[in-house]
């Protein structure tokens, strides 16, 4: 932890192996942290803000890449990537693909996998859309429905997505070193 009064260090969390990126739940009382050690057994590790100590970890969320709360609070969503494990019954080599797991915060429960690419995650201001920084493009996905309802072409990948309160969404294209804006009207779908 770092004062960014006083920019220094102020104290350490413990026992959080390998982090990748974090994200605060709305109420501010949770940190959710995803990690990528390696072996299949990255979890996210959850928390508690008020007294900085891990609560507990979720896992089964190999290879944890970003992560995004809702603006409710009450699901999580980590993008992951592919990685290869060996099947602890055959002793087969087998091929995990880049995914998108949805999470609910109450029970740290997975309710819903998709099969993805996931470079960049932001939701609208309603909670109703999530966008999905893809392989070359923005997916739009329903978090309702977790369908795909929109998908921007795009020529490289973007890295970084922020959305406004009045849905215009800032992208970043590190491989183009640009950043553009995109309103969402339009395309968000019912």
């Amino acid at each position: 932890m770092v004062d960014l009064i006083e920019h220094k260090i102020i104290g350490t969390i413990t026992n959080v192996n390998c982090p990748e990126g974090s994200v605060i739940s709305p109420d501010g009382t949770r940190l959710y942290v995803v990690t990528q050690c390696g072996a299949g057994q990255d979890p996210v590790f959850v928390i508690d803000t008020t007294t900085d100590t891990v609560l507990t970890h979720i896992p089964g969320l190999a290879v944890g890449l970003t992560l995004a709360i809702s603006p409710d609070g009450g699901k999580l969503y980590v993008g992951r990537g592919g990685f290869t494990t060996r099947d602890s019954a055959s002793s087969r080599v087998v091929t995990v693909k880049d995914q998108l797991s949805v999470i609910t915060t109450a029970d740290n429960r997975i309710v819903e996998t998709l099969q993805m690419t996931v470079r960049a995650l932001a939701f609208t201001s309603d909670g109703k859309h999530l966008l999905v920084g893809s392989d070359k493009a923005i997916k739009i996905i329903s978090t309702a429905t977790y369908a795909v309802v929109n998908t921007i072409p795009l020529g490289t990948s973007p890295t970084g997505i922020a959305i406004t309160k009045d849905n215009k969404a800032y992208v970043w294209l590190p491989e183009e070193n640009r950043l553009f804006l995109l309103g969402l009207g339009g395309l968000l779908g019912p």
